[in-house]
């Protein structure tokens, strides 16, 4: 039940993003937010994972978090493709268009992408085959849990999905305003948006990451405390 009112609230707040837009500076303070929790959640499962202790609310958390992260590119987005200023994404991206940071970023993104929904796919994987076992043993308290896991899970890849959706729009569309709005050579503007697409996509895949080993911790430690 509380999920599916977060998950109202949370298709409320991205229906809000699509049309009221946020100020440049609510953006960066909400991702510097978005990332400190992210953290401080991550070193907490740490030292849970390592005292072996269970994490009944990660699930939920990560629920919010998918939420909150998809409300903040949404809304870095909408400023990206109505800036009236052509410069704007290097003032805080990269300026950088060689080919070696072309180069570079490109390697990142497919390594990290890669790694990402490999990592996603087993964790999904492990959690329906440790979720059979949790039915069979009939405890109330972790078939809810693991139930809440695989929801988050779910959130997950569909917020890695959204970003590689999001990643072709960045490059695709402030490529052709560069073009048509800014009269920019399509050659420029090209290199120039793919690097900057990447650049947003490895960030954001890197924190969907860390949630995603997070996730796999609670497996682990209910497959350890089944042993024990």
């Amino acid at each position: 039940m509380k999920q599916n009112i977060i998950t109202i609230i949370g298709a409320a707040i991205i229906a809000i993003m699509l049309f009221i837009p946020l100020p440049k500076v609510c953006i960066f303070i909400l991702f510097g937010f978005d990332v400190f929790t992210l953290l401080i959640c991550g070193i907490a499962t740490l030292i849970k994972r390592i005292k072996g202790n269970q994490l009944f609310w990660l699930p939920r958390f990560i629920l919010i978090w998918c939420i909150c992260t998809v409300s903040i590119v949404i809304a870095t987005v909408r400023i990206l493709l109505t800036s009236e200023n052509p410069d704007f994404p290097a003032l805080i991206f990269s300026k950088d268009t060689s080919n070696k940071n072309l180069f570079i970023s490109i390697l990142i993104f497919l390594i990290l992408t890669t790694i990402t929904f490999i990592h996603i796919g087993t964790g999904k994987k492990r959690l329906k085959e440790e979720w059979e076992k949790v039915k069979e043993r009939g405890i109330k308290e972790e078939i809810e849990f693991f139930g809440s896991l695989d929801s988050s899970f779910k959130f997950l890849s569909g917020t890695f999905n959204f970003m590689l959706f999001i990643t072709i729009v960045i490059f695709f569309g402030r490529t052709l305003i560069d073009n048509s709005t800014f009269n920019i050579a399509m050659n420029v503007a090209s290199r120039k948006n793919i690097i900057l697409a990447m650049e947003i996509s490895i960030i954001v895949q890197a924190l969907i990451s860390i949630c995603s080993f997070m996730s796999s911790g609670c497996i682990a430690v209910s497959e350890e405390n089944k042993e024990a």
